[in-house]
Parts: structure tokens; C-alpha cells; sequence
């Protein structure tokens, strides 16, 4: 990917959400190729994928993509660590795994759950399909609500108290940091009803010995072997 990003393509969507664009494919491998809806400090995303070496001209991308809260979150999650301000930067090979990551998550040509995330190992026997809709909730309440939406971008504040731009840098914050202010950002994402379920219930405590000790609202999700 080159280090500082490039512009591909730029349009904005009709009355119904729907959009076009037309770019040229990068010609170097292992470039990322990544989408972002702006409106104010709300920013849904999504990953189309990476070109792999040999397979610049012919490398699988979607045609047809749905950016929405859940694919915002994975792609938030996936890329925290690449993440730097608007731009993507890091090793190619990171960056590459990270994006079959985002794929686990999410499906991006509908914008539903993975096939990884949404079946066992995971799915409705552990709490990380919860947490993850919940997390979704969350920018689904920026989505819907200014005032929510900079709730939420001050409850992601990094360890050295600074304000992510928008949702998506505040979801690579709390992927970051999953361990701070974590009630804050449950009673957020639990502030109206929920656009998408299952979702967590409560914030669940565990009891150490060194006290109440909370856990992160998402981890990530169990491969399943073979």
C-alpha cells in the first residue's frame, strides 16, 4: 500500500443511500483498497479487499458493496492498529491479514455478519456476536443523533485523552483500548433501541482478587479448526 494513501474515486449517494464510483485499480500488490461515507464526525467504512502479488489486473474485488454500522465496526476493529488519523499505513503483510479479518466479521457485499462471527464457534454461543451488535448499536446511535455521536466520540478518548475524528477512528480507539470507559460507552450503545440483535443485556462483571474487574465489550472471534 503506499504509505500515505490516494484517492481513488469520490461520490456522493442519491436520496435512497446509493452510490457509484468508477476508479482505475492500483497496479502495485498488497495495495488496500478501503471505502469511507463522511457526514460530519460520522464516517461508516468498509474494506473491498487487498490485491495480492501476481494478481493486480485480476484480483478479486466486489462490484457491490453495502457500508453501514456493522462493517464500519469490523473495519474499525480489523484496522485499529493501521489506523492513523484518515489513512491507512503499515506492513503489508499486517495489513493484508487485517483484511481478511474484516471478512470474518462481515460480509461487505450485504453488510451482515460474517460466516466466522455469526456461526459456532461464535455466533449465539458466546457473547461476541453481542458485544459486536451492540458495538454496531453504538454508531448506529451517532448515525442517528449529533449529540450522541460526539457522546460517543469523547467515551473513545485514547490513554493520552485525545478525541477521535470520527466514528470509525473511535471504533479503532476502543479497539485499542477495550479495558477504558467502559460504561460510559455500554449505556451509549444501549441509549435507544437497538438497531441490531442479538445485543448485550449488561455489562458483565467478574469479580477478581482485586475487585470488580469489566470486561471488553468485544474480543476477537474463535476460528473454527480444520
Amino acid at each position: 500500500m503506499r504509505p500515505a494513501g490516494m484517492l481513488l474515486a469520490r461520490a456522493f449517494t442519491d436520496p435512497s443511500g446509493r452510490f457509484a464510483l468508477r476508479y482505475r485499480r492500483p497496479g502495485s500488490p498488497g495495495t488496500v483498497l478501503y471505502l469511507v461515507a463522511r457526514r460530519g464526525p460520522g464516517a461508516l467504512a468498509t474494506v473491498l479487499g487487498s490485491i495480492p502479488s501476481g494478481q493486480v489486473t485480476d484480483a478479486p474485488l466486489p462490484r457491490r458493496v453495502v457500508v453501514n454500522e456493522r462493517t464500519t465496526l469490523a473495519a474499525g476493529f480489523a484496522l485499529a492498529q493501521f489506523l492513523k488519523g484518515r489513512r491507512l499505513a503499515g506492513n503489508a503483510v499486517g495489513l493484508r491479514n487485517a483484511t481478511a479479518m474484516v471478512g470474518n466479521l462481515v460480509d461487505v457485499t450485504t453488510g451482515r455478519v460474517g460466516e466466522v462471527l455469526g456461526t459456532p464457534l461464535n455466533g449465539a454461543e458466546t457473547s461476541t456476536l453481542a458485544a459486536f451488535n451492540s458495538l454496531a448499536n453504538l454508531v448506529a446511535n451517532c448515525v442517528r443523533s449529533r449529540p450522541l455521536c460526539f457522546a460517543l466520540l469523547n467515551a473513545a478518548r485514547d490513554g493520552w485523552g485525545r478525541l477521535p475524528g470520527d466514528t470509525l477512528q473511535a471504533m479503532a480507539s476502543i479497539a485499542r483500548n477495550p479495558w477504558r470507559r467502559v460504561d460510559p460507552i455500554y449505556r451509549l450503545a444501549a441509549f435507544r433501541p437497538p438497531a441490531y440483535r442479538p445485543a448485550l443485556d449488561a455489562i458483565m462483571i467478574f469479580i477478581g482478587l482485586a475487585g470488580p474487574v469489566r470486561t471488553p465489550l468485544i474480543g476477537l472471534p474463535e476460528r473454527p479448526e480444520g
